[in-house]
């Protein structure tokens, strides 16, 4: 072999040895790339998952806002035919007065107060001494304390 084929030859080895190199580096690229890749993949299956199960979620929330909404205003109509509002004075008032009777509604039953509504036009709950009551004399709901039996003998 001459000098200049095995100065070909030497140069081809190292050449080789580069390549062997990048190649390996390459593979180890590819490697933690696949692996990365399983890691979005799952995380982007697992995205997937929460994602439905929210949607899931908000139309439950949405079919339990409306009935609650039903009931609300169901309550609000009793609310007011319990005072003896006329019922043209009702439509008159229209859902903003609605909305509010509903809200304050809300927010006891938010409070955890069970609230029980009387045809004679009395509102109370369970628990407490405290009621509203309709007032014939001057027209408007008026808070009342329910004194205590007197106690003795």
């Amino acid at each position: 072999m001459t000098r200049r084929q095995r100065h070909e030859v030497h140069e081809l080895a190292e050449e080789n040895v580069a390549l062997h190199t990048q190649l390996r580096d390459l593979t180890g690229h590819l490697q933690r790339a696949d692996a990365s890749l399983e890691i979005t993949l799952i995380q982007f299956v697992d995205l997937c998952g929460r994602f439905v199960a929210l949607a899931l979620r908000q139309k439950l929330l949405r079919t339990e806002l409306a009935e609650q909404k039903r009931v609300a205003e169901w309550q609000a109509e009793q609310l007011l035919a319990a005072t003896g509002c006329p019922e043209p004075t009702q439509r008159a008032l229209g859902m903003d007065l609605w909305q509010r009777v509903a809200d304050a509604l809300n927010a006891l039953a938010d409070s955890g107060v069970t609230v029980e509504l009387h045809p004679r036009g009395v509102i109370t709950t369970p628990l407490s001494d405290t009621q509203v009551r309709w007032d014939q004399a001057t027209s408007c709901w008026l808070l009342s304390r329910q004194q205590p039996a007197a106690l003795g003998g």
